[in-house]
This record gives structure tokens, C-alpha cells and sequence, in this order.
């Protein structure tokens, strides 16, 4: 979620060489599944870029070429009274428990997003096993778009993404999913994305300082989705400040040798943990995932993050998840 402002001569450049996007039809709901109708879509063609404001509407990358309608099946969990993949996780508190976490997981290559941070789209790191999803959120000229500081690079609707969320936890009704928003459009257009794409009934609000609840009495409830915001914060309730409900170590890495796990930004005293482990030099790619999510560098870097802090790191965020061992050294953290 980091800002692209200093990378943007890099990042037009790359721009240019490459071809038009494909577009994509509204997603439909066809009970718990999202229907993605084929033909083009005359909505968006680009969000103004960000640094002046003029139309950038050479590349609207939102999604491959569609053969037709896809229905996104509902998956059932292999134990339905787990939690998060596990039973012993439904009696632990949200902040005590680990997630798997993609950054900027709306920019992925299956959908034709141009310089991707993931491979797969957000209902598929969903089925795989991710339950943090870092989403960048700007302003389109028909409501709020999923995009990273320059639209032109790839977009969704918000809307959109939140109904493929929304999908999976209909589907997957005892997992807890985090969404933390790097925004940049008022909190009222996101509430209003939410009403839309019926996600706001799952939403949990968390009282600052309170005790958390545990995954299960969250799962009881229908109350499975955290929601962080980096700006304009507390209206709704649910939209949390996530520099006081959270803390994160420093970003911007370019080698491994520049990882950090010291407290850089937020509050270090709250109890959430958002670990950043990725390399943008100067943007992501398969072959820097490839450097560092793999074990043994990213065990013992989550682990010695956690020695070293004291904390658990409850977001571990990277990119390309598919690349490497996230969802393993999660699962090994969740069972201590």
C-alpha cells in the first residue's frame, strides 16, 4: 500500500510498453458465487492519475479477456465448526491469532492488472487460504475504485471486490477476514460500497482498547470481518483508525538486507501487528517474492520479529502469497 509518487517516471515508462486492458462486465450474485458477465464495460476508463489530475485512459486493466459468464463456486471449509482452519483458533482472541495477508491484493496479473502485486484475484487468495487483504481505494468518475495510485496501471469497481468478499464469507461463514484500506476517498463512499455489495451486515466494530473477541464469538455472531482505514476513520464505527488500532514496521525495502521489524508507523502499544515482508525495487515482482518468501529467511524473520518486538505478528503481509511459504509459517505461528 505504499505511495507510487516517487516511482512515477519508472512507473510510465513501464506503462507504455504495455497494451490495453481488457474490461469487465458488473458482477452479479447468484446466491453465495459472484457471476462475472462477459463483454465489455463502458464504466470507468481510467481515475484521474495522481499527479495532475488529467484523464489517463490508455490502459484500464480490471480483468483478462472473459470467455463468457464464470461462476465462482462456494467452497465448504473441510471442518465446519473450525475457525480459520483450525478449532483451537475459535477459542482465541482475534488480536492472539495470525493472518495470512496480501499487499495491495486488489492488483493481481490473472485480472490484467499491469505491474501486479499478486497473482490471483481477491475471491481467489480468499480460497487459498489468505484472510488479510491490503486494498488501495481512489476516487472514479462512477464511485470508488480499487486501484494503486495510478488507475491506469489496473481498477475494479470497489463495489465490485467487496461483493467477492462479501461471497466468500456467506460461503465461509466461521472465517475471519481483515481488510485494511489505504484510501483516499471519503468515508462515506466507502460505507456506501459496503451497503451496496451487502458486505456491511458482516462488519465487526471494536471498542478502542476493549477486549477483543474471540473468532468464535465473532463466528456466532456473523460479525467476521475487521475493517482498518488509514484515513477519515470512525464513521461508521466499524471503519477503524488503523494508527491506533495497529502498528506497523517499515515498508519500503528494496533487498532483504533492508528489513526491519522496529515500530515505524501507528500506535506500538496497540496490539495488532501489521508485518510487512516485501521488496519493491521499484515495483513488486515474482522474482523479488521469490528472494524472500521463502523458508528459512521468512520463518525466522517472522519468528525474530516477534522476539525481537515482543509482539505476535497478527497481519503478515506479502506479495505474491502463491510464491513461498505465508500460509505454512502462519499456520506454524497459529499452533503455538
Amino acid at each position: 500500500m505504499r505511495s507510487v509518487s516517487r516511482l512515477f517516471p519508472s512507473l510510465l515508462a513501464a506503462l507504455a510498453a504495455c497494451s490495453d486492458g481488457a474490461r469487465s462486465g458488473e458482477p452479479r450474485d447468484v446466491g453465495g458465487s459472484v457471476v462475472h458477465d462477459g463483454g465489455a464495460d463502458p464504466s470507468d476508463a481510467s481515475a484521474p492519475n495522481a499527479f495532475d489530475g488529467s484523464r489517463v485512459g490508455a490502459l484500464d486493466a480490471t480483468s483478462v479477456e472473459d470467455a463468457g459468464p464464470s461462476v465462482i463456486p462456494c467452497v465448504a471449509p473441510a471442518d465446519e465448526e473450525a475457525c480459520n482452519g483450525s478449532r483451537a483458533l475459535c477459542d482465541r482472541t482475534y488480536d492472539a491469532v495470525s493472518y495470512a495477508t496480501t499487499h495491495n491484493a486488489m492488483s493481481n496479473a490473472d485480472e490484467g492488472w499491469s505491474l501486479p502485486n499478486q497473482q490471483h484475484g481477491i475471491r481467489r487468495q480468499l480460497d487459498d487460504g489468505i484472510r488479510g487483504l491490503m486494498l488501495d481505494v481512489h476516487e472514479g468518475r462512477r464511485g470508488p475504485l480499487l486501484c494503486h495510485g495510478l488507475c491506469a496501471a489496473g481498477q475494479k469497481p470497489l463495489v465490485d471486490g467487496l461483493r467477492e468478499i462479501r461471497a466468500f464469507l456467506e460461503c465461509r461463514p466461521r472465517d475471519v477476514v481483515t481488510i485494511v484500506f489505504e484510501s483516499s476517498v471519503p468515508a462515506s463512499d466507502v460505507a456506501r460500497a459496503f451497503g451496496e455489495s451487502g458486505l456491511d451486515r458482516f462488519v465487526h466494530t471494536q471498542a478502542l482498547g476493549a477486549p477483543w473477541p474471540t473468532l468464535g464469538a465473532m463466528a456466532s455472531a456473523g460479525r467476521t470481518l475487521v475493517v482498518f482505514t488509514d484515513a477519515d476513520p470512525g464513521t461508521p464505527a466499524w471503519y477503524h483508525d488503523a494508527w491506533r488500532y495497529t502498528w506497523q514496521n517499515p515498508y519500503a525495502a528494496e533487498t532483504a538486507d533492508d528489513f526491519d521489524c522496529r515500530p515505524d508507523r501507528g500506535d506500538s502499544d496497540a496490539g495488532i501487528f501489521v508485518m510487512n515482508h516485501f521488496l519493491t525495487a521499484p515495483f513488486a515482482s515474482r522474482e523479488l517474492a521469490e528472494q524472500v518468501n521463502h523458508n528459512p529467511l521468512l520463518r525466522d524473520r517472522v519468528f525474530g520479529c516477534r522476539d525481537e518486538t515482543g509482539a505476535r505478528p497478527v497481519l503478515v503481509t506479502v506479495d505474491f502469497y502463491d510464491i513461498g511459504d505465508v500460509l505454512e509459517v502462519v499456520e506454524e505461528l497459529n499452533q503455538e
